[in-house]
């Protein structure tokens, strides 16, 4: 009978925990670090595409990190406005938007001139009637989407695993 005498396993067990650990602490960081790298790229591609109007949506663009497992990381780059789907995805036709919107909309386009109030109940004549139209016309037709995250995204998948990877390296050889 032969007997095997392993010697130093505890400190390699110990090495490959310690190793797994720091590969989950640099994938947690490469993901924050990629993913505000699409935050930025998002936000460019609003000011390319000129869908600034007051800059909340551009401002809206946030990052989160949930931590799903010990395995398992995920990023989000999203926007919590509410409107938000309809300037990536568009408006179907059929529906007249919120009237109240529209008129903070075409006072902000010099489309009207009393657009102050905020309310559409309270205009009167001429600017009333342009907010009408514009969003009889947008229930009629429509408003084709920016697909803005859809693009950028598109755009940051040929660089992503480059960036991932580089953020990784960085955390291990420059420490």
């Amino acid at each position: 009978m032969a007997k095997i005498k392993l010697v130093g396993i505890e400190k390699f067990i110990k090495d490959v925990d310690r190793t797994r650990q720091e590969i989950g602490k640099a994938s947690k960081l490469a993901m924050k670090n990629t993913a505000l790298e699409l935050k930025t790229l998002i936000r460019s591609e609003i000011e390319l595409k000129r869908k600034v109007d007051t800059g909340q949506y551009k401002r809206s663009i946030s990052t989160s990190i949930p931590i799903l497992s010990k395995a398992s990381v995920k990023s989000l780059v999203f926007s919590s406005l509410k409107y938000a789907d309809v300037i990536e995805r568009g408006r179907k036709k059929g529906n007249f938007p919120n009237l109240d919107a529209m008129v903070g909309w075409c006072y902000r386009k010099g489309i009207i001139k009393s657009g102050a109030t905020k309310k559409y109940d309270d205009l009167k004549g001429v600017d009333k009637s342009a907010v009408f139209l514009i969003s009889r016309a947008i229930a009629r037709n429509g408003i084709e989407g920016a697909h803005i995250f859809e693009n950028a995204t598109l755009e940051f998948e040929k660089k992503m695993v480059r960036i991932f990877a580089d953020f990784f390296n960085l955390y291990f050889f420059t420490k």
